[in-house]
């Protein structure tokens, strides 16, 4: 497969580029009407139009699965602390009859859940850190082909 590149000014129309060097390979080489190209004409603009659209999409994808592993990692949180309040239904119980209000539970409980969610997310973030220095490193991330 070989390529030709061909820049042309900005004031030059790119469709009337593209047109003129189709019509110029048409002649070269011998084709008739309604014969296929032997031939791609392309515009690096346009690639990178696709390209930009593309990225668009895969962010908001992306944006879509953070945002389904935040509703189902807050849904396991919860679930995690109703265990935690079901199991401790002494202690409460307790801590109430020596005089604890119930302002002073629930501020324990929530206490619990944000050091929680914080270790949760401080672990996470260093996976996710992890994980992308390991595949920046390995070898299939820097190999490439044209």
């Amino acid at each position: 497969m070989h390529n030709i590149t061909v820049k042309f000014d900005d004031g030059a129309s790119a469709e009337n580029t593209m047109s003129a060097i189709r019509e110029l390979l048409w002649q070269r080489h011998r084709l008739r009407k309604g014969q296929e190209d032997s031939f791609m004409v392309s515009n690096l603009a346009e690639a990178a139009d696709i390209e930009g659209s593309t990225t668009r999409v895969i962010s908001l994808l992306l944006s879509a699965v953070a945002s389904v592993f935040l509703v189902v990692g807050g849904i396991g949180m919860m679930n995690i602390m109703l265990v935690t309040v079901t199991e401790r239904t002494r202690e409460i119980g307790l801590r109430l009859a020596v005089g604890a209000r119930r302002r002073d539970i629930l501020a324990q409980f929530l206490i619990e859940a944000v050091i929680l969610a914080l270790f949760g997310g401080f672990l996470g973030v260093l996976l996710g850190i992890a994980a992308a220095r390991r595949s920046a490193l390995s070898p299939a991330g820097r190999s490439f082909s044209i």
